[in-house]
């Protein structure tokens, strides 16, 4: 369920068990080939074939609960402040049945990625923000829509997808209740009607562009 290199004690926090029959088991299964410890002293699995099989024989109710407890544990964990894992516990919210949880996961994850100029990968955990939020039937407002459009937005910015950029960042305005103009013409269409009546004198400075020569 972990399904990467875990420490013993995070483990014994998963499955309550005696810590000095934790441990000699964990021994047993070292030498046995099944576990192997890396350079930190955490236990992972010899190979992934090992692991599916043994993930395939829990039961569909025994996978959800380990994985939102896992998802619970990971929480405290103090690298998740800086977005790191969040990724990793999103996913184990959304296998434990708890996609509502999820969310919150992977918009930090997002940013974290966007952060460090993956903007692939952030567009991908938004795509998976998007799917949490439909699986949990949350309200629009409760699934950030904001925070999403305008995380989007600056990764699609960051690809040099500067027309889709540009629609999701008029899609935040929309959310926040904003006008805005849909080309620079527009822009100055609407400068002159709220600032100008027929009738008013105006001061206006700048070049005119003709097909003479003549002044």
């Amino acid at each position: 369920v972990i399904g990467q290199p875990f420490e013993l004690a995070l483990l014994a926090k998963l499955e309550p068990m005696p810590r000095r029959r934790m441990m000699a088991a964990a021994a047993q299964l070292v030498a046995s080939g099944f576990l192997e410890r890396d350079g930190d002293g955490r236990l992972a699995f010899g190979h992934g074939l090992v692991r599916d099989c043994v993930y395939e024989l829990l039961t569909f109710e025994q996978r959800a609960r380990l994985h939102a407890s896992l998802a619970e544990r990971l929480e405290g964990a103090s690298a998740v402040v800086a977005g790191y894992g969040a990724a990793e516990i999103a996913e184990h919210w959304e296998r434990g049945g708890r996609p509502e949880n999820a969310i919150e996961h992977w918009l930090r994850a997002a940013e974290f990625a966007l952060a460090r100029y993956a903007s692939e990968d952030a567009l991908d955990h938004l795509a998976r923000t998007e799917a949490a939020s439909t699986a949990a039937k949350l309200s629009s407002e409760a699934s950030q829509p904001l925070r999403r459009l305008k995380l989007r937005a600056d990764a699609l910015q960051e690809l040099s997808r500067l027309d889709e950029a540009a629609v999701t960042y008029r899609d935040c305005a929309r959310v926040l209740g904003l006008r805005m103009p849909t080309s620079p013409v527009g822009r100055l269409a609407e400068i002159a009607g709220e600032y100008l009546r027929k009738g008013s004198q105006v001061y206006i400075e700048g070049r005119l562009r003709t097909r003479k020569w003549q002044d």
